[in-house]
């Protein structure tokens, strides 16, 4: 028995198992154990390998199973309605599906780790980590953190890269490679940060806040792009880059931010709010600068531009330098100075020509003005309406007269019409207006009076008070009734 308590032959070493002994008494203990299983959990990481088997994890927040699924096994899931299904939306989006496998367990030797070797599975739901970064997703976006009408364009030319990222991680060393590759003259300045585990994403968070924070107080030090990178994993590898508080981060940043985090198929919350997505760090690498074979090569395009435009703008300087030089006004000046004032003379005589015609034109115009003003005077006006007022009065007048005298000889007609249907004019031709004095009441038919009623009797000239002695009424024949009084 040795001091740690483990047992150990007389032999010594030579008897204790070699690793790969080891190895293979678990494996098969463990495929004796567990020859056939089911387990629930969450896919991460799903790959379709060239071979045609697929690798992947299966996990829930307690723990990790590799799990592989041989080609054989594969082939006769697509067979299967709804697990070909499942299988297309696993290549399609490789996290986050909620499943059930069916298979056994096995022991992969050369790394001494068993996993589970699927020949069936089954979706049993989203997974909680894909739930809720698609609620954070959706949170974020209708707070407007993704729109693109916020998001700023990169830096042509930077000068100086912030990269937030592990200081150990590959992701760096990817991205200063790209960096030194394509754009030496840029200076790096490296703010580490851890990119997994609790608390991550406040520190990614707090290095997105001090890279802003560097040029406050000496602008020269500013960084022109940050770069937020990390290499692949899991989506519990990655979920720091989801959280919310990093997100908000990155959303406020005053310096352009890109994100490349993972790999091409590995979307996180940080690669929507950022200023630009990269599939990969490198990717991110590549978008902070130019190439500088490019630029080389625009610089000498622009200097063979920039070249032959000034050949050609010296070849026109030395064309015109020849044709002065040989034009008769370098040879004789006194002609070039005869001929500019000969010239200047003709100019003079159209000024003066042009200047008498403005003046004449001008002269008409102002007498059709003072014209037209002198018939606007006020006194003349006031004669004009005065003369206009009294000709309308006139007309008022004799408007009235005769509408007047027309009215008078109507009335005339009318009086004459009158007069001659008068109770007078009956009253001269021999009528009389009989009444009763006891009420006054016109007598038009005879028994209306009865005998020993008084009537008054109006003539043409008096009236008589008369005393009915006798009532002689007639019929319609105008012939006396038989029972006349």
């Amino acid at each position: 028995m040795d001091d740690d308590g483990f047992s150990v032959s007389a032999r010594g070493v030579e008897c204790v198992p070699t690793v790969s002994e080891l190895t293979a008494k678990i494996k098969r203990t463990l495929e004796r154990e567990f020859p056939r299983v089911a387990v629930c959990g969450e896919i991460s990481g799903f790959r379709l390998h060239t071979s045609g088997h697929a690798y992947f994890t299966l996990k829930d927040p307690g723990a990790v199973l590799s799990c592989t699924a041989w080609r054989s096994a594969l082939e006769r899931m697509r067979g299967r309605a709804a697990d070909a299904a499942l299988l297309r939306r696993l290549e399609a989006a490789p996290d986050g599906a909620r499943v059930v496998l069916k298979g056994s367990i096995g022991v992969y030797g050369p790394r001494g780790s068993y996993q589970l070797h699927v020949e069936g599975m089954e979706e049993a739901g989203r997974g909680d980590l894909h739930e809720a970064f698609l609620r954070r997703k959706a949170k974020l976006e209708a707070e407007g953190l993704f729109d693109p009408a916020r998001k700023r364009e990169l830096p042509r030319f930077p000068r100086r890269i912030g990269v937030i990222t592990s200081r150990d991680g590959a992701a760096l060393r990817d991205i200063l490679r790209v960096l030194g590759t394509r754009w030496p003259p840029a200076e790096v300045l490296l703010r580490p940060a851890p990119v997994q585990g609790e608390g991550a994403a406040a520190e990614l968070a707090r290095a997105v806040m001090e890279l802003n924070a560097q040029g406050d107080q000496d602008p020269s030090s500013r960084v022109d792009v940050i770069l937020l990178a990390r290499g692949g994993g899991s989506i519990e590898d990655l979920w720091q880059f989801n959280e919310e508080v990093l997100a908000r981060a990155v959303a406020g940043s005053g310096v352009p931010v890109i994100s490349g985090v993972g790999h091409e198929t590995d979307f996180t919350i940080c690669d929507f709010v950022a200023d630009r997505r990269a599939a990969t760090p490198s990717n991110a690498a590549e978008l902070a600068v130019p190439d500088r074979i490019d630029v080389a090569r625009m610089l000498e395009r622009e200097a063979r531009r920039v070249g032959s435009a000034a050949a050609r703008i010296f070849d026109r300087a030395r064309v015109r330098l020849l044709q002065a030089r040989h034009a008769r006004g370098l040879r004789r000046p006194e002609d070039l100075v005869r001929r500019r004032g000969q010239d200047l003379d003709q100019l003079a005589d159209r000024l003066a020509a042009g200047m008498a015609r403005t003046a004449r034109a001008k002269r008409e115009s102002l007498r059709l003005l003072e014209s037209r003003l002198g018939r606007q005077e006020p006194r003349a006006r006031v004669v004009l309406r005065r003369a206009r007022l009294e000709e309308l009065r006139r007309g008022l007048l004799r408007s009235c007269q005769t509408r007047l005298s027309a009215r008078g000889s109507r009335v005339d007609v009318a009086s004459a019409r009158l007069a001659a249907l008068g109770p007078e004019r009956v009253l001269a031709r021999g009528y009389a207006l009989v009444r009763r004095e006891a009420d006054g009441r016109l007598v038009r038919l005879a028994g209306e009076a009865p005998a020993g009623a008084r009537l008054s009797v109006l003539l043409h000239q008096g009236r008589l008070a008369c005393l009915v002695e006798r009532s002689e009424p007639l019929d319609r024949d105008g012939r006396l009734r038989e029972d006349t009084a």
